[in-house]
Formats: C-alpha cells, sequence, structure tokens
C-alpha cells in the first residue's frame, strides 16, 4: 500500500468539497471581499470566514467588513463554511472547539452532528485554465483531530460540516465556537436557521457528476486493483451522504442484463420502455438492427406477426 493511499484515506471525502478537483473552487479562483467577514482581530492573529463554495489563497488579504456566521439549512441536508486564521505570529497547538447548537426553546442539534476539518494545500505546477496560475492552492480535507501549528502570515483555513437531524426542530439555533493556541484564543457565535421542510433520502433530481475510475487511479497514484476499489468505495460512500450521481459509476462492478430470445446487435434492450413484457428493442441515430439469431418458422403453420413502435418525440 502506498504511503499516499494511507494518507487520503484519513481524508474522509466529501462531495461539496470533494479532494479530487474541487471543481466549484477551480472555476471561482478569487472571492470578493463582500462574500466574507471579519470576526476577531488581534495584534496575533484575525479571524474570519466564508462559505464553501470558495477557496482561500494563502495569501489572501484578511475582509475589512465585520460580520458574523449565519447558516441557512433544510433539514436532513448538510451545511459547511469556513473558519479563516491569519496569524501575524507563528502558533503551536491550536485546537477548534463547538459546542451544540440550541434555540430558545432548549432544542438541540447535537455537536455530535459536526465535523471538523482542517484545508491543506497542493502545489500546482501546470494549472488547469488560462486564468489560473501556478502555486499553492486549497484541496485536501484531512480531519482535525489533533492540535496544529500556524505559520506567520499564511491563512489558515478550518473547514465546519454540519448534518441537521431530519426530526431537527425548524427555527433558529446558536452554538460557540471556540480556537485557541497556547497563548492566544478567540470565541464566536455561530448561526443556523433550519428551515420547516426535509430533504427526501433519496435524490429526486437527476444530477450528474464527470469523474471515472482512471482519474481516480491517476490523482492518487494508485498501483493495485485493491487500491482503486478502497479509494472508490470511498468517493461513492461520500456522495450517497450529499446526493451526488456521478456519470459512470460501475466500472469496477459492471451491470449486466441478460435478455432471453433472439440475439440481435445494433440497439439496446430497454427495460424503462417496455409496450409488452418485460423489454423493448430500441435503436437510436439510424443504427440498423442485426438479428444474429433466427426463428425456425415452419411453412405449414400459420403465424400471426405483431409488434409496436415509437420515436423520441412526443406523440410520434
Amino acid at each position: 500500500m502506498n504511503t499516499q493511499l494511507n494518507t487520503i484515506s484519513n481524508y474522509n471525502l466529501i462531495p461539496r468539497s470533494v479532494a479530487f478537483f474541487l471543481f466549484t473552487f477551480l472555476l471561482f479562483p478569487f472571492i470578493s471581499k463582500s462574500q466574507t467577514a471579519l470576526l476577531k482581530s488581534t495584534t496575533d492573529c484575525a479571524v474570519w470566514w466564508a462559505g464553501s463554495t470558495y477557496k482561500i489563497q494563502q495569501n489572501q488579504s484578511v475582509p475589512v467588513n465585520k460580520g458574523r456566521v449565519v447558516l441557512h439549512s433544510a433539514k436532513n441536508e448538510t451545511e459547511s463554511f469556513q473558519i479563516i486564521l491569519s496569524p501575524a505570529k507563528d502558533m503551536e497547538n491550536v485546537s477548534v472547539e463547538i459546542t451544540d447548537f440550541a434555540d430558545k426553546n432548549e432544542n438541540t442539534i447535537s455537536a455530535e452532528n459536526i465535523t471538523i476539518r482542517k484545508v491543506e494545500y497542493v502545489h500546482v505546477t501546470k494549472p488547469s485554465g488560462r486564468l489560473h496560475k501556478a502555486g499553492w492552492y486549497p484541496d485536501p480535507l484531512p480531519l482535525c483531530e489533533a492540535p496544529f501549528g500556524v505559520t506567520k502570515n499564511k491563512n489558515v483555513p478550518v473547514w465546519i460540516t454540519i448534518k441537521i437531524p431530519k426530526a431537527a426542530v425548524a427555527g433558529g439555533y446558536k452554538a460557540s465556537m471556540k480556537i485557541k493556541s497556547e497563548d492566544w484564543s478567540a470565541s464566536f457565535p455561530v448561526e443556523l436557521n433550519v428551515w420547516d421542510f426535509s430533504l427526501p433520502d433519496l435524490p429526486f433530481m437527476r444530477s450528474g457528476f464527470g469523474m471515472s475510475t482512471s482519474d481516480i487511479k491517476k490523482y492518487h497514484n494508485l498501483e493495485t486493483n485493491e487500491e482503486l476499489e478502497q479509494v472508490t468505495d470511498m468517493y461513492f460512500r461520500s456522495f450517497k451522504d450529499y446526493r451526488i450521481s456521478p456519470y459512470h459509476f460501475d466500472a469496477l462492478a459492471p451491470i449486466k442484463r441478460n435478455v432471453k430470445g433472439i440475439i440481435c446487435s445494433g440497439g439496446v434492450f430497454d427495460p424503462e420502455n417496455s409496450f409488452s413484457g418485460k423489454y423493448s428493442y430500441k435503436l437510436e441515430a439510424n443504427r440498423q438492427g442485426v438479428f444474429t439469431d433466427m426463428v425456425a418458422v415452419d411453412a405449414s403453420h400459420p403465424y400471426l406477426l405483431k409488434w409496436q413502435a415509437k420515436a423520441n418525440p412526443e406523440s410520434q
């Protein structure tokens, strides 16, 4: 097992911030000051926050405008945000804590539903687009399981994810968050507004996320099929949690459909639009179906041949 796989297995990958390409981040390389807010500022360190759809550069300026962390979510949904440390000095043993969320009627969302990750950076030598430059980009999200150190004048984002239970009571909640080192600390509230509806366990909106096992193997430098199966399974489990549907999901476990009867090529057997029985035979793009098996016909026996045909457009 190579060391990179051992490292990535601790990342507990999440599609809203998948440590694969973070497509949303790559599409929006810079964020405006209006989309961030300063929470606390001392001579030792400034603390600010940003949403989950933006990347924070290591040398990005601290926002001037002050604000507070305010989140909105449905029940049975996951919401993430970033807390950014901008230290003016090196600090050791930095830890992050957050309490339960509670409303004015003492309803709570346990801190057990909260996951904290430290954003790490990857050095990109070949930019993926004309608007991008080589440099350090945020990408991996390892679990924040121990205190960490920060370096002077380098931003350190922390990624917080909240899973709102399906049975949560709608309304406004607050939690208290504290970040501290050996000789510095900052505390601030986190507000969460839970809407009065719940997302279904199974998504009903069609979606598609472009990813292939060959990309996974190349990105993680995987060497064996066992490694590829393990990491791919981690992606798919995470996709399930966040209701993300990949275009291709069966490369390592192909779905095979066996149809009894005449064998033919040029089309496909379609179980979704059958006229009678279990399947229809579908031809696309003027591709002629070729029968590779024949039915023996008895010339002394009468036969009745019936079929139903339709085109893709409605009413044809």
